[in-house]
């Protein structure tokens, strides 16, 4: 750290050096440091209030909806309404618990909110409309009535969430994974890895990917029946999952040293994985490969340069609609057919791959085609579904599961298929579909669960309540753990977890088994992507939260903090006044 001294007023005598002394322990501290995630720090509670406020007004759609009665589309647009008003609520307890939004941090919570705005939120408003999606029958099953009651499920459920967001566990729990935390990764600080880091942390992954493929004969959306998932799963699955995820990984270790305008020569690294990813994930058949591609480097220059890239994002959202999303549909349609007896059909490999560039050139040229595209794109993304036939089938016609289970899934998630052969297949949206959507089982296509509906029909209201109030606490720990301004190891843990946290697609089951899997993941990258550094002893400072600014390995090998004047987890990097003096943090 870089000692400065404090500028001497105009006017008045020379300063001499005065020997600093031990402050004594009695002495009241400015602040009481708190570690990440734990419960409230004793802010000033503006937003609170504030957000108490909203969610009072969240209720007055509903007791108008009780008292008038209005027509379906009053109703929907009212409780479309108050789900907003109780995600703003919450976004406003984010605030109140970090000082800030945390959306050019990529806080998970913050995220998580603002996609189940829109997926809750404007999304269910095309119940107003017509179908864009013929062929769906099972949409008819659904009760307009029930769309209703599923908004008023999905507000209480976020109350609660935003109630355990604003609570966050004990101080010891909090305590105890953070030196948990600090001990896994070898410290709290580290640096990046030289010029080489991400192309061999790229080519793990890939190598994740080819024996995935070797054993299975499945590459995404191509190859095998996807049923011999359910009937033949390998031992190596959870293996070979952690291990592809260095692709992403890698990814964003180059998007970290390609930000750092200080690092010459990072860039060319970065946009060629960034197109090899991109094309291996179209390839795959798969649309997250694309939002996750795109991820990988957005999350980095957040964290380096402390804002948002509003130019490569409108590129992103251009490109989805335009190339990826028409690609995708007609990719799939076209290297996956059922045949005549209802068996599927899958084009090999390499048949699949010498298709693509027609496929994507008709796709294209198509213009009615891209629009409907478009449409069911934005259709499968709407959540209220699941949770509007669960609201309207449990208990009455499907029996609650068994909650129990939630407390087995961790466990269950940590053995691996190799030492439990026999460990219970989990389809969750596959057997979702069958049971409350009538699919058929020789249809192998999942659908959304979420991790509301999976609470509610596991037990109502009393298993909703208190499993959205820990979900809400698990976020904020999350939050508090990983930074990516503080310690690029934090987006190892955050790419990994963010597709399962923010999209509400899985169940909430599923969610508790992936965390083992996804921790190692985590872990995984940050060793490869990074160097730990020895924590610095100074006894006479309280730890802070917020880590200090983030070290990066030159070209030349040598490990630097950022620069006076950059910005570090959001914030400009300024002199701070400490108990042993003034130095740059």
């Amino acid at each position: 750290m870089t000692a400065i001294r404090p500028a001497q007023p105009a006017g008045e005598p020379p300063r001499t050096a005065q020997p600093r002394t031990a402050q004594p322990p009695s002495a009241p501290a400015a602040t009481t440091p708190q570690p990440p995630g734990a419960g409230p720090a004793g802010r000033s509670g503006g937003n609170t209030s504030l957000a108490l406020l909203i969610g009072a007004l969240a209720l007055l759609p509903w007791l108008f909806t009780a008292v008038a009665q209005p027509s379906f589309a009053v109703q929907l647009s009212l409780g479309v309404g108050s789900v907003l008003l109780v995600v703003t609520a919450a976004l406003l307890v984010v605030a109140e618990v970090h000082g800030d939004f945390g959306i050019v941090r990529w806080r998970i919570g913050s995220w998580y909110l603002l996609w189940s705005a829109l997926i809750f939120g404007p999304l269910s408003l095309q119940w107003l409309q017509d179908d864009p999606s013929e062929g769906l029958s099972w949409i008819s099953r659904i009760d307009r009535s029930s769309v209703i009651g599923a908004l008023g499920v999905v507000c209480a459920a976020y109350g609660c969430w935003a109630l355990g967001y604003r609570c966050g566990f004990p101080r010891a729990v909090v305590g105890a994974v953070t030196a948990a935390k600090v001990a896994v990764l070898g410290g709290s600080r580290s640096v990046l890895r030289g010029p080489a880091m991400p192309w061999l942390v790229y080519g793990v992954g890939l190598l994740g990917f080819l024996l995935n493929y070797l054993q299975t004969g499945r590459y995404g959306y191509v190859g095998a029946d996807p049923t011999s998932m359910v009937s033949n799963p390998m031992a190596t699955t959870q293996l070979l999952y952690v291990v592809s995820q260095m692709t992403l990984i890698g990814l964003g270790g180059a998007a970290y040293r390609a930000f750092d305008p200080r690092i010459r020569g990072g860039r060319a690294t970065l946009w060629t994985l960034f197109a090899v990813e991109i094309s291996m994930g179209m390839l795959r058949g798969s649309k997250e490969a694309f939002f996750m591609a795109t991820l990988a480097l957005l999350i980095p220059y957040g964290a380096v340069r402390g804002r948002l890239p509003w130019r490569l994002l409108a590129a992103s959202l251009v490109l989805l609609f335009v190339v990826a999303v028409p690609f995708n549909a007609a990719y799939r349609e076209a290297v996956r057919q059922r045949g005549a007896t209802g068996e599927l059909r899958s084009a090999s490999l390499t048949a699949a791959f010498a298709a693509a560039p027609e496929i994507l050139s008709s796709a294209l040229n198509s213009t009615d085609g891209r629009g409907r595209s478009d449409d069911v794109f934005l259709f499968r993304m709407r959540r209220i579904d699941s949770v509007a036939i669960v609201w309207q089938l449990t208990p009455s016609r499907v029996s609650y599961l068994d909650p129990v289970r939630f407390l087995r899934a961790p466990f269950v998630g940590m053995i691996p298929r190799a030492i439990w052969p026999d460990k219970p297949v989990e389809t969750p949206g596959w057997t979702f579909a069958q049971v409350y959507l009538g699919q058929p089982a020789s249809v192998f296509s999942a659908y959304a669960v979420t991790p509301i509906g999976d609470l509610y029909r596991s037990g109502g209201w009393l298993v909703l309540l208190p499993g959205m109030l820990l979900m809400g606490m698990g976020y904020r720990l999350f939050d508090g753990l990983f930074r990516t301004g503080s310690d690029p190891r934090a987006f190892c843990f955050i790419i990994v977890f963010f597709p399962l946290a923010i999209k509400s697609e899985s169940d909430y089951y599923s969610m508790l088994t992936s965390l083992p899997a996804g921790l190692v993941a985590g872990a995984l990258g940050a060793w490869l992507m990074c160097r730990p550094l020895r924590d610095r002893r100074t006894p006479a400072r309280a730890p802070d939260p917020a880590g200090s600014a983030p070290l990066i390995r030159d070209s030349a090998g040598g490990a630097r903090h950022a620069a006076r004047g950059s910005v570090v987890d959001g914030e400009a990097v300024t002199a701070r006044r400490t108990p042993v003096g003034t130095e740059m943090s």
